[in-house]
């Protein structure tokens, strides 16, 4: 894990432990957490490594669940999802205690999530995107699941508390909008 100035170039660091085959990670907003996908398919791993700068380690926690979706938050813990036979739940883990809780159960195996940036904030879910199958778009915030107003063929979402910009297919083409959920 490296820091890099983005003024200078100067590029510096952070951890000299390598995680083989990394794809993707996330950190938590103090940058003393990151949590990293690693290989391919049913050998695919999700590490939290907590960074410590003086000693450039990193010290790793395996998650041996089937995650499908993660993001670190502004509350120093990331958001992320499982898949089951039968549904999608959203969990929070909280690096710092290496203690998870279920946010929310989605009746549904394929699932979009639109993370928000904290634990609290709206996080929205609509069944995986295509052109052939109308899809809708649900709320979901302190555990409550909300179906909003938005559905379409092809349709993706995102947002926050105050406002949600989506796409969906109208006559052959894509079209976007946005919805103000405050007033």
């Amino acid at each position: 894990i490296y820091s890099i100035n983005e003024e200078t170039g100067v590029e510096k660091r952070i951890s000299a432990t390598t995680i083989p085959t990394a794809q993707k990670a996330s950190f938590s907003q103090d940058g003393r957490y990151v949590m990293i996908e690693a290989g391919y398919g049913s050998g695919k791993e999700f590490i939290v490594g907590e960074i410590n700068i003086e000693s450039s380690s990193l010290t790793n926690t395996k998650l041996s669940e089937p995650i499908t979706s993660f993001k670190g938050t502004t509350d120093d813990r990331f958001l992320y999802s499982i898949q089951t036979n039968t549904s999608v739940i959203g969990k929070v883990f909280n690096p710092s205690e290496l203690t998870n809780e279920t946010l929310f159960t989605l009746p549904f195996r394929e699932a979009t999530i639109e993370w928000g940036s904290a634990t609290t904030d709206s996080h929205y879910v609509y069944p995986k995107t295509t052109r052939l199958l109308e899809s809708f778009l649900y709320r979901v915030k302190n555990g409550s699941i909300t179906r909003m107003p938005v559905d379409g063929y092809g349709m993706s979402a995102v947002g926050n508390d105050n406002l949600i910009l989506y796409s969906k297919q109208e006559n052959d083409s894509y079209q976007t909008y946005n919805l103000d959920i405050c007033s």
